[in-house]
């Protein structure tokens, strides 16, 4: 049996190609598709990426850099570092929901078969090293 035909895949499309009404304004719907709500979450993830700063004692002055002696762990406490681990677990769930729904590489309209997920897909992976490595 072809796994896009099962009640799962099923379910993943519908969740996926489905619009979603978010709220209601004004009297009227307010809609958002699957694709809708990961680009939101792409633009607010960048935006807190882009406001993330060096540590001061990490910071080159002089072409120095200062010995590191805190370690490499992630500092769970700092709100940044758990948003990055936040984003990564919803990423990687978008990941698994689009896989489930379409099938992961050789099925027709597979996950793989678009270069965006695939780009999609080594961002996602890379960001689970950093994370495994950190």
């Amino acid at each position: 049996m072809c796994p896009r035909h099962g009640y799962i895949a099923k379910s993943m499309r519908s969740l996926v190609e489905s619009p979603w009404t978010v709220c209601v304004w004004r009297g009227k719907p307010w809609n958002i598709t699957f694709d809708g709500m990961v680009l939101l979450l792409i633009l607010i993830s960048s935006i807190l990426l882009a406001s993330e700063t060096p540590p001061r004692d990490r910071v080159e002055v002089a072409g120095v850099i200062p010995e590191d002696t805190s370690g490499n762990a992630l500092d769970a406490s700092d709100p940044l570092v758990a948003l990055e681990i936040v984003f990564t677990i919803l990423f990687t769930a978008e990941i698994v929901i689009k896989v489930l729904a379409y099938g992961f590489i050789f099925a027709p309209g597979a996950y793989l078969t678009s270069a965006y997920n695939v780009i999609d897909f080594m961002v996602v992976v890379a960001s689970i090293l950093n994370l495994a490595l950190t």
